[in-house]
C-alpha cells in the first residue's frame, strides 16, 4: 500500500552480524515486512586451479557461499514472519551470479 520504496545497501555479506545489522537496518526502514531482497555479492578470479592459493579459495566460498548462505537465512527469518502481512502473501530472494563460473 502506498508509494514504493526501494533501498540499497552495502554489507560485508561474509559477516553474520554485518548480516544481521543490515536485516535490523531494513526493519528499522519501514513500516512494511521487505517482499524481495537481492543478493549481487560475488567475486571472481581468474587463476587457474594449481595457482588458487588456500587464501583466494576462502574468500571466494566465504564470500559466493556463505556469503548467501547469510543473506538468505536472515532473509527468510524476517520473510516467514511477515508472509500474513504482505499484500501477495509472499516474497521473493534472488541471488545474482556471474556467467564467469560456466565459462571461466
Amino acid at each position: 500500500p502506498g508509494v514504493a520504496q526501494h533501498l540499497a545497501f552495502q554489507v560485508n555479506i561474509s559477516d553474520s552480524s554485518s548480516v544481521e545489522s543490515l536485516f535490523n537496518s531494513i526493519r528499522g526502514a519501514s513500516s512494511l515486512p521487505h517482499s524481495i531482497v537481492v543478493n549481487s555479492a560475488g567475486i571472481y578470479a581468474s587463476v587457474p586451479l594449481v595457482d588458487c592459493t588456500d587464501e583466494l579459495f576462502d574468500d571466494i566460498m566465504r564470500i559466493n557461499l556463505k556469503g548467501a548462505f547469510l543473506v538468505t537465512r536472515a532473509a527468510s527469518r524476517d520473510m516467514i514472519r511477515a508472509v500474513k502481512e504482505l499484500p501477495t502473501g509472499g516474497a521473493s530472494i534472488v541471488h545474482v551470479s556471474s556467467i564467469a563460473a560456466k565459462g571461466g
